[in-house]
């Protein structure tokens, strides 16, 4: 599995899901991607990119058995839960809970 990621040789992840990277195949595309924007960027970002976005997001509405319209991509986890979050109408005894032992909560 090691061969699947551009982890270096003298590495060791122990860590892999909080400063993990992506499989080598995932780089190669995001390489193609950029290259291609290179290229002709107003095209690309005027008709190949929205095109190409809603695709995908139709490829993971099919994979969770949701809406299209119901999917996003985010940067991170954390901007994803700080979206939804935000998107929320809070009333005045809401609550939130969360485990004491969650990352980056021991401020509280």
């Amino acid at each position: 599995m090691r061969k699947e990621f551009l982890f270096a040789d003298t590495y060791l992840p122990l860590n892999h899901g909080s400063y993990g990277t992506y499989p080598r195949s995932v780089h190669e595309a995001k390489l193609k991607w950029q290259e291609l924007a290179e290229q002709r960027p107003d095209l690309f970002m005027r008709k190949t990119y929205m095109h190409q976005l809603n695709k995908c997001r139709g490829i993971v509405a099919k994979a969770i058995n949701a809406d299209v319209s119901d999917c996003v991509f985010v940067m991170n986890a954390t901007s994803g839960v700080n979206e939804v979050l935000n998107s929320l109408e809070w009333k005045r005894d809401d609550t939130i809970s969360c485990y004491s032992t969650a990352y980056g909560l021991n401020h509280f």
